[in-house]
This record gives C-alpha cells, sequence and structure tokens, in this order.
C-alpha cells in the first residue's frame, strides 16, 4: 500500500534536513581536525583563505542540499502530475458527454482515492443517461399505442370505412382514457421522483387503518376477478410515523398490482404487523429470477402485453419505491411458485429514525 501524499512531502523534507545536516558536519569536522588536532592555528594571514574554505563549505553544502531537494520535488511532482493529467483528461471527456472512460488508478493515496471516486460518478453518470433515454423512448412508445389506435379508428370513420357507431366511439373513449392514465401517472411519477429520503412531511397514523379503508375502496376490482381476498386486522394499533396521503398511493398501487397480475380465481392476502410493516401477498406463477431484481424500475414490466391491456405501464411499482424512501422506509419483493409478497416497511412511532 503505497504512502499518502502528505507523509512522502514529509519524507522529502526530512531526507533534506538529514543531508543537509550531514554536510553541515562534515565541514566542522574538517575545520576541526584542521584547527584543534593539526594545531592550524588562527593568524592575521591565514583569515582570508580560511574564510575562502568556509564560503567553499557553505556553497557546497547549500548546492548539495538544493540538489537533492530539487530531485526529490522532480520525482514527487511527476507521481503527482501523472494521475492529475490523467484526471484531467477523463474529467475532459466525462463534461464532453463520454462516459465510457475509466481511470482504474491502482494507487491507494489521496489522488488514487479521487480517481476511485471520479469512476463511480461517472458510472453513475453513465447509468442516470441510460435512464434518460429509456425513459424517453418508453414515453414515446406508450404515448403512441393509444394514439395511434384513437387516431386509425377517428380516420376510418371519418373515411366512412367505419360507420360511427356507439361501439367505435367506446374503442376510441377507451384509448384515450388509456392515454389519461399514462399521463396521470408520469405526473404521479414525476412528484415522487427525486424527493430525498425521509423529506415528506410525516405524522402518526394508524397503518392497520388505513389499509383497511384501501382495500375497503377497491373490492369491486378484486371482485370483478373472482379473487379471494383475506385481511385480519391486528388486535391493536400498528402507528407509523408516515405521510397519509403518500401511503394511501402507495398501498393503492401495490393492492392494484396484486389484483392486476394474479391469476382469476387465485387469492390475495393482506397483513400488517408491529412495529410497522404491511404485506400484500398474492398467487399465482410467481415472478422470475430474471425480473425480480428490476421489478421497481420504471416502465419495466414481467408480462409486457398483459400489462398493456389492462392499462399499466410499469410505473406504478417505480411510484411506491419513491414514495416509500421519501417516507423514510423500505419497501422489498419475495417471490416464488405460488406466492409473491410486496413488504412495506415504515418506522414506528417509538422507533428512532
Amino acid at each position: 500500500m503505497k504512502r499518502s501524499l502528505l507523509s512522502r512531502l514529509a519524507i522529502v523534507q526530512i531526507v533534506v534536513v538529514i543531508i543537509a545536516a550531514v554536510a553541515a558536519g562534515t565541514g566542522v569536522r574538517q575545520f576541526a581536525y584542521r584547527v584543534i588536532i593539526q594545531g592550524d592555528m588562527m593568524t592575521a594571514d591565514k583569515l582570508p583563505e580560511f574564510l575562502r574554505q568556509t564560503r567553499f563549505y557553505l556553497v557546497a553544502i547549500s548546492g548539495v542540499t538544493a540538489a537533492v531537494a530539487a530531485l526529490s520535488a522532480w520525482f514527487l511532482f511527476r507521481q503527482i502530475a501523472r494521475p492529475l493529467a490523467r484526471i484531467q483528461r477523463v474529467a475532459s471527456a466525462v463534461a464532453a458527454g463520454d462516459y465510457s472512460v475509466r481511470l482504474e488508478e491502482p494507487a491507494q493515496d489521496e489522488l488514487g482515492r479521487l480517481a476511485g471516486d471520479i469512476d463511480r460518478m461517472t458510472e453513475s453518470l453513465a447509468r442516470i443517461e441510460q435512464m434518460r433515454r429509456d425513459l424517453v423512448a418508453n414515453v414515446a412508445h406508450e404515448l403512441r399505442t393509444p394514439l395511434t389506435g384513437a387516431q386509425g379508428l377517428l380516420h376510418a370513420m371519418r373515411d366512412g370505412l367505419l360507420p360511427a357507431s356507439e361501439q367505435n366511439i367506446e374503442q376510441v373513449a377507451e384509448e384515450i382514457a388509456r392515454l389519461s392514465r399514462l399521463v396521470d401517472a408520469l405526473h404521479q411519477l414525476s412528484l415522487s421522483d427525486g424527493v430525498p429520503r425521509g423529506a415528506l412531511r410525516r405524522e402518526p397514523v394508524d397503518l392497520a387503518l388505513i389499509a383497511g379503508d384501501v382495500l375497503a375502496g377497491m373490492m369491486p376490482l378484486f371482485e370483478q376477478r373472482d379473487l379471494t381476498v383475506a385481511y385480519q386486522p391486528p388486535s391493536v394499533p400498528v402507528i407509523v410515523l408516515a405521510n397519509r396521503d403518500a401511503l394511501v398511493q402507495v398501498l393503492v398501487n401495490l393492492m392494484d398490482n396484486a389484483c392486476k397480475y394474479t391469476p382469476e380465481g387465485e387469492w390475495v392476502a393482506i397483513d400488517v404487523h408491529l412495529p410497522g410493516e404491511v404485506d400484500i401477498r398474492n398467487g399465482g406463477p410467481g415472478v422470475g429470477p430474471a425480473d425480480l431484481p428490476r421489478i421497481f424500475e420504471r416502465f419495466y414490466r414481467v408480462e409486457k402485453s398483459r400489462a398493456r391491456d389492462t392499462g399499466g405501464a410499469g410505473i406504478g411499482l417505480a411510484i411506491v419505491k419513491n414514495l416509500v424512501d421519501a417516507q423514510g422506509g423500505r419497501v422489498s419483493v419475495e417471490s416464488r411458485e405460488g406466492e409473491t409478497v410486496f413488504r412495506v416497511w415504515l418506522p414506528a412511532l417509538r422507533e428512532k429514525e
């Protein structure tokens, strides 16, 4: 492991001081040898020679010390200048939009750690740029689908290829409704996106009571799909620190997700536990291992064709994660054959945040 820049600078200074001291000691020893041991007593006629030799030793000592200091500084400068030049080139490339460059500096000193931070920053920027491109492409695709359907039907009715019947007008209305749902989902995502963790205003709320109210409002949707719903409220209130509106939105999105993706005739269960956890479980084939790590990504859908038919655009779970994070909580998912569990944890009133 390489020394830090500070320690290397200190070592250089110590080396220079030691060399200067050794050179000065050598000169003093020569004078002492001549004057004391050889008995070369100082007289007026010998003073000029003494001063000349004194100047010689001082100049020699100064020259050696300056040379050592210059060589040490040059060596140290090269060690610092090379990584700095690489850092400057990489920073210029990143500023120009090239996020593929990396420093991969092996040193463990301050410059090496700086290079590692720049590499991680560049990787983060590359991911953000890819997410931006994916977002633009996905939004364009999702908007195009209902617009194309509605436009095609309207043109066909205008040109007399289809009658302006109630059924055809209803199809146009369905496409417009899909477009409206997508715009609303994008608006919710924009409101929840980028909110710092724990930034939402929170207050003590009863998680069990809110879960029961949300479930009661969504029961008609579960009944339409012939889903068996189980909810056994806890015997005591489960008080958590949460934003009421955000918590309602989280539960609505998770229950709506369970309703859409649970096969007809299967079951859904909502469990609320102390100190502040709600589990939304559903039966069915489960989520594959390849899909599970990406399930909270925006516009990611496990069953793409089915999600489009039911109006989903892969935004609901991304909103859930944003809103849970903004309340200082956590959300996770587990899945296996026959069961999928979405688990939301929120800080309880008695817990320190």
